[in-house]
């Protein structure tokens, strides 16, 4: 193993840009199974969980990553790296024109690797697409350009390392993984003695960005009056609290909030249980679009979305290789009923 050269995968983004690239770290590592990777992130590392040769560089949360992140404030001062590492990641990440980027620590080349879904502004015009914010053809091929680029590093630093990267992705394999052993239990021994109600799942938590102007929450109040459904919630909210036909994933079947975003795997397994799913325009819903979609039995849903909605159908069509648009833009709860 190569000492002097570690390759990190660094997304200092939201949890949307964190989900669309763990697909393509995944196969990296799986093609690659001597070399030992590293990923930075804000939010999100039980996504990672389960890939032998990946290791987070933080080695733990601290208690202020963890208020301020619940608090829906930004997390990052509290980010427990060295304070030299955490500002190059951070500075090459949302909004940086850098790709590959490399920081000397520690006499140790730690070659970075920018999986935001967006990075280098002039992309627009040379891969000749509208955005480049997760656009599934435009990040495929930056992935492959930056294993170019960094295996061109390693050969200059006389690295014995060369990272093998095929491209060739199977049927489903862009979309997230939700794996059938997140915990979900509490909810589990709910469904037993619900099985035969249909059931809409609705993601309301809001978080870092917030597009949705009006009080999304008042909406299910109002399709809460239509006793013949159960409506299960992402997250509390005080204004439906002691309503017969609402459970909340984070109160009654301990989905609760995390930095790793272990929650949103279990929320993600619980929203697969339920005939509809609906979401805000927020990168947080983007796993409850994943390769367990069930587009001929279940219905999805973006709540005032149309840009969300577009891209997310584009992001399946490709994996699916159809021309389905599985996921809905809608204006109303009245439309699920």
């Amino acid at each position: 193993m190569d000492k002097k050269n570690a390759i990190c995968f660094s997304n200092p983004a939201h949890i949307g840009d964190v989900w669309l690239s763990v697909p393509f770290v995944r196969k990296i590592c799986e093609e690659n199974p001597d070399i030992i990777f590293y990923f930075f992130s804000i939010i999100g590392h039980a996504f990672f969980d389960n890939i032998s040769n990946l290791k987070n560089l933080q080695d733990h949360v601290s208690q202020n990553y963890d208020i301020s992140l619940n608090n829906l404030q930004a997390p990052e001062l509290h980010v427990n790296i060295p304070n030299e590492l955490k500002r190059h990641l951070l500075n090459t990440g949302i909004g940086s024109v850098n790709e590959v980027s490399i920081l000397n620590y520690n006499n140790t080349n730690i070659i970075c690797l920018n999986t935001w879904c967006g990075s280098k502004s002039n992309y627009t015009q040379t891969y000749k697409v509208d955005s480049v914010d997760a656009n599934i053809k435009f990040y495929s091929q930056k992935i492959k350009n930056m294993i170019n680029v960094t295996n061109a590093i390693l050969k200059l630093k006389n690295s014995t390392i060369n990272i093998k990267y095929s491209q060739s992705l199977g049927k489903y394999d862009y979309l997230p993984k939700i794996d059938a052993n997140v915990d979900i239990s509490e909810f589990n021994n709910w469904l037993k003695k619900n099985k035969e109600k249909k059931k809409i799942f609705i993601y309301n938590f809001m978080g870092r960005c917030n597009f949705v102007k009006k009080d999304f929450n008042n909406d299910i109040l109002e399709l809460s009056k239509k006793k013949d459904i159960i409506i299960i919630v992402s997250s509390y909210y005080h204004g439906l609290k002691n309503i017969e036909n609402i459970k909340f994933c984070d109160k009654d079947f301990k989905c609760n909030y995390t930095p790793s975003c272990y929650n949103l795997l279990q929320i993600a397994r619980i929203a697969e249980q339920c005939e509809s799913i609906v979401t805000l325009p927020t990168g947080g819903a983007w796993g409850f679009y994943n390769c367990n979609m069930n587009v001929k039995d279940k219905k999805y849903y973006m709540f005032r979305g149309r840009c969300y909605t577009d891209k997310l159908n584009n992001w399946y069509n490709f994996n699916s290789q159809s021309n389905d648009n599985p996921i809905k833009n809608i204006y109303s709860l009245d439309k699920l009923l």
